[in-house]
C-alpha cells in the first residue's frame, strides 16, 4: 500500500516536469509567427538584455535570415521535452527540412537562449 501511495504522489510530479509550460507555448507560438513574417526586431525584443547585448540586433537579423533562407518557414512545432539542461525543444519542420528548436526562458519569460540546429531523434530529453 505504501509503495502505491508513493506512486500517486510522485507520478504529478514527472508529469509536471515533463508537460509544455504555457510559457514556453507563448514564447515559441511568438517566434514561429515573427520568424515566418520576418520580423527578426519583435524576436529581439523577445530576448533578455543578456542576450541583446551578447547577440546585438543587426548580428541577430543576419543569422535569421540565413536560417530563413536555407530552411525557409516554419510549418510546424512539436514539442519534444526538457533537455538534460534546462532548454525545452521543439521537433521542427520547415519548408526545406527538419531542425531543432531549442528555447531556454529566464524567471520573467524571457528568450535567454535560442538555437536552431540538426534535429537528432535522442533520448536526451526528460519527457522521453
Amino acid at each position: 500500500m505504501r509503495n502505491f501511495v508513493f506512486i500517486l504522489v510522485i507520478l504529478p510530479l514527472f508529469s509536471f516536469a515533463q508537460a509544455e509550460t504555457q510559457a514556453y507555448q507563448e514564447a515559441s507560438a511568438k517566434f514561429e509567427q515573427y520568424y515566418n513574417a520576418e520580423d527578426y526586431e519583435e524576436i529581439f525584443k523577445m530576448f533578455s538584455s543578456t542576450m541583446q547585448k551578447s547577440l546585438p540586433l543587426d548580428q541577430f537579423k543576419v543569422t535569421a535570415q540565413q536560417i530563413k533562407q536555407q530552411l525557409g518557414s516554419i510549418q510546424s512545432r512539436e514539442y519534444k521535452g526538457i533537455t538534460t539542461g534546462t532548454s525545452v525543444i521543439y521537433k521542427t519542420t520547415f519548408e526545406n527540412g527538419v531542425a531543432g528548436l531549442y528555447m531556454t526562458l529566464n524567471t520573467d519569460n524571457e528568450l535567454d537562449g535560442l538555437w536552431i540546429k540538426p534535429y537528432e531523434e535522442s533520448t536526451s530529453t526528460e519527457s522521453e
